[in-house]
């Protein structure tokens, strides 16, 4: 029993070495996984904004904000690794130490006591086989504390209960008429909780009234549509809701009475059919086909070739602005709720589609209380009530004719359009523009195509080139890409040479490995020392004497192994974190360089049920909205559920490897010494040998363990190296650097030749046919048309997204005479500043989203400031505490959709482009910014190429020349007032433009 007592005295050793070990662990552990947490939410933003990133060239800052977050989790790794290899010398250094202090004390316990030497040797087999278990245990201990460590935050999420989300059971109010009543609201978001949104705001909304909303972007207009769907609750005073207090209603219930419209449609990845279901779970087909006969997307659709069954992609991008408009229109008409918001629900949609949704919106108003945010006020003049909204406020209430009398904010507002849109008829008259006319006219005289025939049209062709980008891919990947060498002979081979820079490490790491692995049979040797030391019973102090030098030999090997596990970790660590760190870059940055199916690669490489949550988080407003909460939880369930059980049976196969692996060496032991009995007694060995035979291998299998251990994980990762060496090596259809780039600056001469144009996945849809058009500099060109007519593919043409679908150099697109497919994708882009109707922010700066406009310099403070004064934004970030230093939030979830936009235009303005390209940019802004935006824009217009596409006619009324596109050619062109007395598609346009709100 003493010499166990003995033993047992390096056990406080052990503890504190695995206490320190577990402290150090957590702390690089959480600080690794923030640092990858950081760079995924990078990656994430910038991959579903790639158009955006590429338009602007913001590849390479992309990627160095990707590689910062990088080189914080690879600093944590090197760390954490490090520890580890602590740990393991640590284990090392006790086992030898265990043996030395053991051994020695055994000897002198034979020497004093005359003790049995056996019992020396029953202690130390113990020990052994109680360090050969714990080494085994060893590579397993990292997955405990890290799942320990994640399970703090994992059970935190799980166990906070929101304050608006648990009121499962609450009241449910059982002939819901939709009315309202704001009492004393009071409202100033968490983040900003020292600007107030809301001040005091009172309002009765009897059921069945048409409420409308105006002011100013930023007045609380969108705050007040959130609080109704009871994202957030006031700071003060209440919502009644048929005069219950909205927080007592059953949540669920309640959203499932209401219907809201965005003005940035969130469409899930699936069918068109399942995304118009989501309205009502329990709609039949002929339901889903009347809702979107009402929203006008019967005809779209059934035109598609997968008709309802064709799959929108992820956030809806395989359809137009329009198109996802009408879906999510649909989706809540099928609702029939009794409560609809709707914020700006059609400003995505052309005249015609515009008109006949709004008539089918008309239908349902008359069934339900509406209340509407609307910066066109042509579209609520026949409301209710009007109430106008400043700095959170109202400023003024009552019926349309009722403000006008009062001369007040809204008459302003009001007339302001009114001259915008009677200003269209001096600006015709104005001479310069006829002359810039009839220049435009001489190079577009004979070169107009003959129409096409009504048989070739499908709507199908509205798709634009973002919609189509993921399925692009797939058939590329399919068709031209099928015969690629996508990996190496050897995926080890190729691991290794992605890894040469950190050869030096490699190498002194294996050297530390041979030095720890000679350990073992040193010990061996040791260990059979101790029984010749054991012959010395008759010759006490030469017992001692030699005892004293195998355990000082003992321990410090114990050292050695402390040692030289450290720096196996720290070696071994720093090759293994900077190889990850060099893949995920290599990997980011081929997603980056194939920015056509960026989100499809990467849905390849995460799991389904990963993609289920990641689509339900990022539009969890929708999802609450629509009461999705419990549909997408039995979605990511049942995907859990088909992963488990394909789990359950590897992990029963690897648990029996395992126990196999881990029982052997016992079982191998016993027939060691069973065997080795048999060898003595027949002479043929002796007992030193067997027990150095033992300990040999009592140490292999502490090694083969720590293998087996690892050997289950190979599989896995030989399938990562196959996807990751299959994205890489994937060669993009248009390479952004390849191509020349003049030194001279573009004037802004444009030349369309014979441009024919046909989407990869849809051979059989021409979207444009012969399209042929010479554009002089300073010219301002606007394109007009219904949805599907091909002015969106002209725009991602021109950024060359995409190569018009015939081959050489004759024909195609031309830069002052050069042919686009001559020219560098990123000189091309560096040449353009686009704004387009849904704009895109990053989760940095309202500094750095400006200056992201030009990412081939270092923009100035005072260029960023002269842009948002351009954009009009410039007094509102000046109001916020942060003033420039303001985040954006992710997706610009921190700013209004006009905010946003002007955000947007400053961005566009700030690399003083040569071409500048507007997709209904003003789309999202109220009257007054619109118009002096306008302003700004026809000033910057002055110095530049200028292409528009517009839904809103009036705000083309400046343009050189207006060009009226159908089935991807030209059938009208001409100024605003040549073009309304031909009495043509556009006098139809303007006329539909004009009048569907009368």
């Amino acid at each position: 029993w003493k010499l166990a007592l003995v033993a047992c005295a390096t056990l406080p050793f052990v503890v504190i070495a695995f206490s320190l070990f577990g402290i150090a662990f957590k702390s690089f552990h959480n600080k690794e996984i923030n640092a990858y947490s950081r760079a995924c939410t990078v990656s994430n933003e910038v991959l579903s904004s790639i158009r955006t990133v590429v338009a602007f060239g913001g590849e390479k800052r992309e990627s160095l904000r990707y590689q910062k977050e990088l080189t914080s989790a690879e600093l944590m790794g090197i760390k954490k690794a490090t520890a580890f290899g602590g740990v393991g010398g640590c284990i090392g250094l006790v086992i030898f130490s265990s043996a030395a202090l053991v051994f020695w004390f055994g000897v002198k316990l034979i020497r004093d006591e005359d003790a049995d030497p056996g019992a020396v040797i029953a202690v130390f087999i113990n020990i052994l086989l109680g360090s050969i278990f714990l080494g085994n245990a060893l590579p397993n201990i990292p997955h405990i504390l890290g799942a320990v460590t994640s399970s703090k935050d994992i059970f935190a999420t799980i166990n906070h209960v929101s304050v608006i989300e648990k009121n499962d059971t609450g009241k449910i109010i059982p002939d819901f008429d939709g009315s309202i009543t704001f009492r004393h609201v009071n409202f100033s978001y968490p983040s900003r909780a020292d600007i107030p949104i809301l001040v005091n705001f009172c309002l009765t909304v009897k059921s069945g009234q048409t409420i409308a909303l105006v002011g100013s972007s930023g007045s609380g207009k969108s705050t007040l549509i959130h609080m109704l769907q009871r994202f957030y609750d006031p700071t003060q005073g209440e919502i009644l809701i048929q005069g219950v207090d909205l927080r007592e209603l059953n949540i669920h219930n309640y959203r499932n009475q209401i219907g809201c419209v965005q003005q940035e449609p969130v469409l899930f990845d699936g069918t068109i059919r399942e995304n118009i279901r989501l309205g009502k779970l329990s709609a039949t087909d002929e339901e889903i086909y009347e809702a979107a006969i009402k929203a006008n997307a019967h005809q779209f659709i059934i035109r598609l070739p997968q008709g309802y069954d064709t799959l929108v992609g992820e956030k809806g991008n395989s359809l137009s602005g329009g198109q996802k408009q009408r879906i999510a229109i649909a989706r809540i008409l099928i609702r029939k709720p009794k409560l609809l918001l709707l914020d700006e629900a059609t400003s995505a949609l052309d005249t015609q589609s515009e008109r006949i949704v709004q008539k089918a919106l008309d239908k349902i108003v008359n069934s339900c209380t509406v209340l509407i945010i609307a910066h066109r006020l042509s579209t609520i003049i026949n409301a209710d009530c009007i109430i106008v909204l400043e700095q959170g406020c109202i400023r003024e209430m009552g019926k349309h004719k009722e403000l006008l009398k009062l001369n007040g904010l809204y008459a302003t507002m009001y007339y302001g359009q009114e001259r915008i849109d009677k200003e269209q008829d001096d600006s015709t008259d104005d001479e310069d523009n006829y002359n810039q006319n009839d220049e435009a006219k001489r190079h577009l005289t004979n070169q107009l195509p003959s129409p096409f025939s009504k048989d070739d049209y499908s709507e199908c062709n509205s798709v634009t080139t973002s919609s189509l980008h993921n399925k692009t891919i797939v058939w590329i990947a399919t068709n031209i890409n099928t015969e690629i060498s996508r990996v190496h002979n050897s995926l080890y081979l190729r691991l290794l040479s992605i890894n040469q820079p950190e050869m030096t490490y490699i190498t002194m790491g294996c050297f530390c490995s041979i030095i720890s692995g000679l350990l073992q049979p040193a010990f061996s040797l040791l260990y059979a020392e101790v029984y010749q030391v054991f012959g010395l019973r008759n010759n006490p102090d030469k017992m001692i004497e030699r005892i004293n030098t195998v355990s000082g030999i003992m321990a410090g090997l114990g050292f050695v192994q402390l040692i030289v596990g450290a720096m196996q970790g720290y070696l071994f660590g720093v090759a293994a974190e900077r190889l990850t760190k060099r893949l995920r870059s290599n990997l980011f940055d081929s997603m980056l360089k194939q920015m056509k199916n960026a989100s499809k690669m990467e849905d390849k490489i995460v799991t389904k049920g990963l993609s289920i949550a990641k689509e339900s988080i990022s539009a969890h407003r929708t999802m609450k909205s629509l009461s999705l909460e419990e549909y997408f939880y039995q979605r990511f369930k049942l995907t859990c559920i088909e992963s488990a059980s394909t789990h359950l049976i590897e992990a029963v196969k690897i648990g029996l490897v395992q126990s196999f692996a881990l029982s052997g060496p016992v079982l191998s032991l016993t027939a060691c010494f069973a065997l080795g009995n048999y060898l003595i007694q027949q002479n043929a060995i002796s007992m030193i040998s067997l027990f150095k035979v033992f300990i040999t291998f009592s140490m292999c299998s502490q090694a083969l363990g720590r293998i087996t251990a690892f050997t289950t994980k190979t599989k896995e990762a030989e399938e990562a190296m196959r996807r990751i060496f299959t994205v890489i090596d994937r060669k993009p259809t248009i390479d952004t650097n390849q191509g020349d780039q003049p030194k001279e600056t573009f004037s802004g001469h444009i030349e369309f030749k014979h441009v024919n144009f046909r989407y990869p996945t849809r051979p059989e849809t021409k979207v444009l046919n012969n399209f042929t058009y010479s554009i002089q500099p300073g010219s301002k060109i606007a394109l007009v048309g219904q949805s599907g007519c091909g002015k969106s593919t002209l725009i991602q043409l021109l950024q060359r997204f995409y190569d018009p679908t015939d081959y050489g150099l004759e024909n195609g697109i031309f830069f002052d005479g050069i042919n686009l497919r001559q020219l560098a994708p990123c000189w091309i882009r560096r040449q353009i500043g686009i704004v387009s109707q849904e704009p895109i922010l990053f989760n940095i700066s309202l500094r750095d989203n400006i200056a992201y406009g030009d990412n081939s310099r270092i923009v100035s403070m005072d260029e960023i400031i002269e842009a948002a004064k351009l954009a009009n934004i410039h007094d509102f970030i000046l109001s916020l505490p942060n003033a420039y230093e303001t985040l954006a939030g992710q997706d610009g979830s921190q700013l209004s959709g006009g905010q946003k936009q002007r955000i947007a235009i400053a961005r566009a303005l700030i690399r003083k482009p040569s071409l500048l390209l507007f997709d209904e940019a003003t789309s999202a802004l109220d009257n007054e910014n619109q118009r002096l935006i306008q302003k700004s824009l026809n000033d910057a217009m002055v110095t530049c190429t200028s292409i528009i596409i517009a839904h809103r006619l009036n705000t083309i009324q400046n343009v050189d020349l207006i060009i009226v596109l159908s089935n991807g050619h030209i059938i009208e062109y001409g100024q605003m007032n040549e073009l309304l007395s031909k009495k043509g598609e556009f006098f139809n346009l303007y006329q539909l433009d004009n009048t569907k709100y009368e």
